[in-house]
Order: structure tokens, then sequence, then C-alpha cells
């Protein structure tokens, strides 16, 4: 079997955190990188992911998930905005953000055989997703997998993947930079590669003729819609313009270029006003942000919900049973009220941990610039300690680099690695702040 296209240098499940206040904003990031190998996963403690956007003023970034737009770094990307920008500022957060997605779509150094090659590996992402959510559906429903072509209940389930992979599709959104594409126009400008990936990805177990042409077609659509694959690129820009008085933050995930556009899906921006005067926004890995802000894991609050609304709609057979009822009627209406029931008790249990969010968030607005970084690092860090003590792969670890930024003293490193010991290297130090002259 072909080999399947790998993006190389991904970050996978990093944990980021950005915490604002009427003082400004702390950033924190960890510096473990995880990379996908044929072997398994590889990690280093030593990426860097958090940055200056600025050298002059107070703006700065953090990447997760990815390290590259395509097949570039974004440190090199980064750096090479800096020293185009210079000492130029723009008015607000939203503006600098503009301004590093028209680099990013104009002078990245992104190649023709690097859109291709980036296409392809989008594609084989989704391809694989489809193919681990047939095995679950198989292994669910106690399915024997025929080879080398599907037939009878591995068929049906197949086509039931589709179904929910269509459905997926049409809830999401078509991507705002690639409206002027449509998915014939993507086939022919790649003619032929979405069938050969799915024929890989897909040897052993074939679907019908039939399926395969509707994967085909469903692949070209879901890769011009809002759905980004799993080594998504997401970039978050937070600090000040010159125009604005207190901190905002803007963020993006993109699947890099392909087709000769850049697919990026814009998040909800963040701002600190009078009526909101704190924010804290986790990034990748939220499980301990989460806990913190709420209370209670993520993950055991979703598994008591649904336990929780099972137990109670399930009251209506037991009812049923046990007071001999037979009518049908009477017991679908029992279900349905039961269900209302199971509702409002689920969203009682939701607004108790918004209420609990809103406590953390106004002590958070009192926080001094050292307080502020503090809590941004041991976020970052209750997350490492969370996977050093589990038996998974350690996502997240290594020094944690932690920034402050404020409109007046701007973009302050609080705690930083170097590759290089400072002491030896005055010379860079004093070169940081000079400004390229303009040609």
């Amino acid at each position: 079997m072909p080999a399947e296209p790998q993006r190389p240098g991904g970050i996978r499940m990093t944990a980021e955190v950005a915490v604002l206040n009427k003082l400004g904003v702390a950033l924190a990031a960890d510096s473990t990188v995880t990379i996908a190998t044929i072997n398994g996963d590889k990690t280093y403690n030593t990426a860097n992911k958090l940055f200056t956007l600025s050298k002059h003023h107070p703006i700065g970034i953090m990447i997760w998930n990815g390290t590259e737009l395509n097949t570039v770094p974004f440190e090199l990307i980064i750096k090479e905005f800096r020293e185009a920008l210079g000492k130029k500022s723009k008015r607000s957060v939203k503006e600098y953000a503009n301004a590093f997605v028209r680099y990013l779509r104009t002078k990245a150094h992104v190649t023709k055989n690097d859109q291709e090659y980036n296409f392809k590996s989008i594609l084989t992402d989704f391809c694989r997703s489809i193919r681990e959510q047939f095995y679950e559906k198989c292994r669910e429903e106690k399915i024997s997998i025929p080879q080398p072509r599907l037939t009878g209940d591995a068929l049906r389930a197949f086509s039931l993947v589709l179904d929910e992979f269509e459905k997926n599709i049409q809830s999401s959104p078509r991507n705002r930079n690639l409206k002027n594409i449509s998915a014939n126009r993507l086939a022919s400008i790649y003619p032929g590669v979405v069938t050969k990936i799915a024929d890989d990805l897909f040897a052993r177990i074939k679907p019908s003729s039939a399926q395969l042409r509707r994967f085909v077609k469903l692949l070209h659509e879901a890769v011009l819609r809002d759905i980004v694959s799993d080594d998504f690129a997401g970039i978050v820009i937070a600090g000040y313009g010159s125009q604005e008085f207190y901190p905002s933050l803007v963020s993006y995930q993109t699947d890099g270029i392909f087709a000769n556009r850049l697919k990026l899906i814009t998040k909800d921006p963040a701002a600190i006003t009078r009526q909101n005067p704190a924010i804290l926004a986790p990034f990748a890995q939220r499980e301990a942000a989460n806990l913190f802000m709420e209370g209670v894991d993520g993950s055991y609050q979703e598994a008591i919900d649904e336990s929780v609304s099972d137990l109670i709609i399930g009251l209506a057979d037991v009812s049923a049973n046990y007071f001999g009822i037979q009518n049908s009627q009477k017991i679908n209406k029992f279900r349905t009220d039961l269900k209302e029931m199971a509702e409002k008790y689920v969203k009682v249990l939701r607004e108790a941990r918004y209420d609990e969010v809103m406590r953390c968030l106004n002590a958070i607005k009192f926080l001094d610039k050292t307080e502020m970084a503090i809590l941004a690092e041991n976020i970052v860090s209750l997350t490492a300690l969370k996977q050093k003590v589990s038996l998974d792969t350690e996502t997240v670890g290594g020094p944690i680099d932690v920034a402050f930024i404020s409109k007046n003293d701007g973009f302050i490193w609080i705690k930083r690695k170097h590759y290089f010991d400072p002491k030896l290297n005055p010379f860079f130090f004093k070169k940081y702040l000079e400004t390229p002259k303009a040609s």
C-alpha cells in the first residue's frame, strides 16, 4: 500500500492559555511537540509557541496544534512578518491579525508543490477519520469486516458512516475564503487525487463503486467547509492596537493553503470592556482550565449529564412495567415529559457551572500583572502534570514560556527558554531592536 502523506512537525494537544483583565494580558505556552511517525509518536520539549509579533509594540502571538503552514515553519513566517512590520503600528489587534493573515496568503513562501502536498494531507486525514469511524461502528455492532470488498452488514455500516459525514458537512458553513471555488473546480485543479487517496486507504476493505463515488464527492465538499483536519494550526494574536485602551484577542484555525487559497476559520474574538472585565481563554487541551473555571472535569460532567438523562427518561419504561400500563400513547407521553424534565435538570447543572465561572472571572478582574502570569503558567503546568501521571503520551510539558503584555510597558517576558546562553550572546539582544532600513 502506498505511503500516506504526513505533515512533519505537527503539535498535538498542546496547552496554551491567555488571561486578560484591564491591566493587560498574560500568555503561557508549553514546549512539547509531538510528531506522528510510522514507528509511533515522538515528542520533543523544545518547541517555541509564543512570540512577539512586533519588536516595538504591545502585541504577541501563540501557535498551537500545528507548527507549520503547509511545510513552512510558523516561527520563520512570524519573524519575517515582524521584520517587514518594523516600527509600524496598527490601530487594533484585529488590524494586526488581518495584516498577518494577508502575509500568510501572499508571502509565506508556499510553493505549488507545497499546496498539492497539503491538499493530499488534509484529504488523507479525513479518510483516516472515516475509516476509524467505520471500524468503531463495526466493533460496536459486532460486524465482521469482509475483505477485500464490503458486503452485507459491513456495507450498510459504511453507508451509515457516510450519512453522518454528510450531515456534518451540511451543518458546517462554507469557508469564507473558499466560497468562489466549487467542488468540481477543486477536482479539476487536483484531478484524480481524492479518488486515489480513497482507493489507497480503503484498499483492503473496498466499498461498493457507488459508495466510493459518493465518498469522493463528499470529501471534495468537506475540504471547502469549516471543517479542519487533525493537523490544523491554531493562531492566537493578543495585546493592544494603538487606538485600544484595553487588551483584546483574535484567534484562527487554518488548514493551510491549497488551490491558491488560505483555508482560515475565524473564531470568536474576545476583548476587555467595562461589561467584560476579565477573560480566561484556554487553547488546545482545555481540561485543566475548564476544571479550574467550572469546578468539574468536562468529560466527567458530560458523562453525568448523559447518564442522568438516560436514567430519568428510562423511568417511563420502568413505571409502565411496574404499574402494568399497556397504553403505548400514555407511555410515550410520559417519556416526553421525563425528557423535558431531564433537559431542565441538565440546564440547572449548566447554570451552576456558569455561576462558578463568573465567580472565577470576578476574582481574575482584580489580579495584578504578576498574579495573572502565575495563573496562566499554573494552568498550563496543571495540564502537564495531569498528563504526566496518566498512561497517555505526554503531549504537554517541557519549559513553560510566559509573557505579559500591557499598554505602556509592552511585551514583557516573564519566563522564556533560549536555545543559547544569553550571557554568551550579548550581540543578539543588541541587534534585536534594530529595524532594517527600507530598501
